[in-house]
C-alpha cells in the first residue's frame, strides 16, 4: 500500500460538536424541534446534504435549503475555526509518513473551507493532496472518490472514523 485516503470531517478533525450544534441552532431559529443528542444526528446525517436538513426537520416549502445551507456553512466555518484534531490525529498522520506513504484528504467540504481548516494545523507537511467539493451544498463525496480510484487505480486505503 502506497497511498492513504484519509476522511477529514469527525475523522481527523474533530468537529462533530461544532456541525450538531449548527444545525440545532438554525433548527430553533425557525422553530423546528432539536436534535435530540449526538446519537440522533449521527442516525440522521447522511449525503446528500439537502436530505439529511429533511429528515433533521426542515421543510423546504417554507425555508430554501439554499438559505439554510449558507446560514449552516456561515455558522459552522466561524466556530470549525476554533475545532481540534482528533486525538493521535497528528501522531497517525507522522506515523503514515515515516512510513513512506502518501497521504490524501478527502472531504465533502467545499475546497476553500477545507484548505482554511487544514492551514490551521501544522500538517501541511503530512498530507500530498487535498480533495474537497467545489460548493457547499454537499451532495456527496462519491464523484471526489471515483477521481482518486481513478488516479491511484485502487492502490490506497480510505480511512474514515465511522
Amino acid at each position: 500500500m502506497k497511498r492513504i485516503v484519509w476522511d477529514w470531517n469527525g475523522t481527523l478533525f474533530d468537529d462533530l460538536n461544532v456541525s450538531y450544534d449548527c444545525v440545532n441552532k438554525l433548527l430553533i431559529k425557525y422553530e423546528q424541534k432539536e436534535l435530540q443528542g449526538i446519537h440522533h444526528y449521527k442516525d440522521i446525517f447522511g449525503f446528500p446534504i439537502e436530505e439529511y436538513y429533511k429528515k433533521a426537520g426542515f421543510d423546504f416549502s417554507k425555508n430554501s435549503y439554499r438559505k439554510l445551507a449558507h446560514e449552516y456553512m456561515d455558522d459552522y466555518m466561524n466556530r470549525s475555526l476554533h475545532c481540534s484534531l482528533q486525538k493521535d490525529s497528528l501522531e497517525a498522520l507522522k506515523f503514515v509518513k515515516e512510513q513512506g506513504m502518501k497521504q490524501v484528504i478527502l472531504s465533502a467540504s467545499k475546497k476553500d473551507y477545507l484548505l482554511e481548516q487544514v492551514n490551521r494545523f501544522d500538517i501541511n507537511g503530512y498530507i500530498d493532496e487535498l480533495y474537497g467539493i467545489s460548493n457547499i451544498y454537499a451532495k456527496s463525496k462519491v464523484d471526489l472518490a471515483k477521481q482518486i480510484d481513478k488516479r491511484f487505480s485502487r492502490r490506497y486505503f480510505l480511512f474514515h472514523r465511522g
